[in-house]
C-alpha cells in the first residue's frame, strides 16, 4: 500500500512534492495502489468532475513505486518518470506528451488513449501493456521489451523513432528473442518466439481461414460481404476480409494473409484493383485457389483469362439472394474440391 505520508506531500502540489524530491533524492516514494486521480487541483468543496485532468505536468516521479495506481486522464505532460514502477497501473487517456520513462516497468499496464507523443521511452518493459490507440507522434520508443503488447491504430509520424523493440517471453527465457522496428508489427509477431506455435498457427490458418476480396466501401458491396461471411461462419470457416483501396501498397499483406488462407473468394463486381491484384497473387501462390464470383449485368474482367489453373470457375449471382441461397454449391463446395 502506498504511504501516507508521501501521499500527504503529493497532495500539497507538484511544486511541494518537487521540493521535497529535491531534498530526499534517495528515497523512494511509495504511491502504490493510490487513487492519484483528482489528489490536486480540486477546488475545496467541490466534487471531482467528468473530464477533469489532475495537474501533474512537470512532477518528478523518478523512481517511485507506482504499482496499480490509478493516474486515468491526468496531465503527466513533461513527467519525469525513469524507473519508475508502473506495473498494472492505469494511465487511460493520460497526457504523457513530453515525458521521460527511460527504464520504467510497465508491465501490464494500460495504456489505452494516452498521449505519448514527444516522450522518450527507452531501455523500457513494456511486457504485456495495452497501447490501442495511442499516440506515439514524436517519441523515441527504442531498446523496450514488448512482449505481448496490444498494440492497435498506434500514431506515429515521421519523426517518431522507433528500433530494437524485444519480443522476448521473460517466463521463458530459452527462446530466441526477436527485434522489430514496429510496436504494432511487434503486436502480431509475437507468436514467432515460440517456433512451437508456429505450426499450430499456420495449421489453423489453412484448416479454417478464407481470404475475401472486394471492395466494399459502398453498402452494398458491404451486404454482399455479410452474406459471404454468414456463410463461411455456417460452414465452420473463418472470413477474413481485405477490401482494396486505390493503391496497392497493401500488397505484402495480401500475399501473406493468401498463404495462410485455406482459400479465396474475390469478389470482382465494381472493384477493378481485385483482379489487378489477382495477376500479382496468383503467380506467386501456385498452389492457392481462388473462386472468382461477379454479380450479373457487370462486365467480366477481360484479364481473367491471364491467371492459372488456381482460378476456379468465375460464378455469376443474380442478386444477393441468389449468392446466399447458392453459395454452397457455387462457391464453397467446387473451393474445397479443388483442394482434393
Amino acid at each position: 500500500m502506498s504511504d501516507a505520508n508521501h501521499i500527504e506531500i503529493l497532495s500539497a502540489g507538484v511544486e511541494n512534492w518537487n521540493a521535497w524530491r529535491k531534498h530526499n533524492p534517495h528515497l523512494q516514494p511509495d504511491l502504490s495502489r493510490a487513487n492519484l486521480h483528482g489528489i490536486v487541483g480540486v477546488p475545496p468543496g467541490k466534487p471531482l468532475w467528468k473530464g477533469f485532468r489532475t495537474p501533474l505536468d512537470g512532477i518528478d516521479f523518478r523512481d517511485c513505486n507506482l504499482t496499480q495506481s490509478w493516474l486515468e486522464s491526468c496531465d503527466l505532460r513533461g513527467a519525469d518518470l525513469r524507473g519508475a514502477e508502473l506495473l498494472r497501473a492505469t494511465l487511460r487517456r493520460t497526457d504523457l506528451s513530453g515525458a521521460d520513462l527511460s527504464g520504467a516497468h510497465l508491465y501490464e499496464t494500460d495504456l489505452y488513449d494516452a498521449n505519448l507523443s514527444n516522450a522518450t521511452i527507452v531501455k523500457a518493459t513494456l511486457t504485456r501493456s495495452r497501447l490501442v490507440d495511442v499516440d506515439l507522434t514524436g517519441a523515441r520508443f527504442s531498446n523496450c521489451d514488448v512482449y505481448g503488447v496490444a498494440a492497435w491504430n498506434v500514431q506515429t509520424d515521421d519523426k517518431t523513432v522507433q528500433s530494437r523493440l524485444r519480443i522476448r517471453d521473460p517466463s521463458r527465457t530459452w527462446l530466441p528473442v526477436l527485434e522489430v522496428d514496429d510496436i504494432e508489427v511487434a503486436n502480431d509477431l509475437y507468436l514467432l518466439v515460440d517456433p512451437k506455435k508456429v505450426p499450430s498457427f499456420v495449421r489453423v490458418g489453412r484448416q479454417r481461414v478464407v481470404l475475401v476480396l472486394g471492395r466494399f466501401s459502398i453498402p452494398s458491396r458491404m451486404t454482399v460481404l455479410e452474406q459471404i461471411r454468414e456463410k463461411l461462419q455456417e460452414a465452420g470457416l473463418v472470413g477474413v476480409m481485405f477490401d482494396f483501396p486505390d493503391s496497392r501498397s497493401n500488397m505484402e499483406t495480401v500475399g501473406l494473409l493468401a498463404r495462410l488462407a485455406r482459400f479465396v473468394v474475390a469478389d470482382l463486381t465494381d472493384a477493378k484493383m481485385v483482379i489487378d491484384e489477382l495477376l500479382d497473387l496468383v503467380p506467386n501462390n501456385p498452389n492457392l485457389r481462388v473462386q472468382p464470383i461477379l454479380e450479373k449485368g457487370q462486365p467480366s474482367p477481360a484479364k481473367l483469362n491471364e491467371l492459372s489453373e488456381s482460378m476456379l470457375p468465375l460464378f455469376e449471382y443474380e442478386n444477393e439472394s441468389h449468392l446466399f441461397d447458392s453459395f454452397d454449391s457455387h462457391v464453397l463446395v467446387p473451393a474445397q474440391a479443388a483442394l482434393g
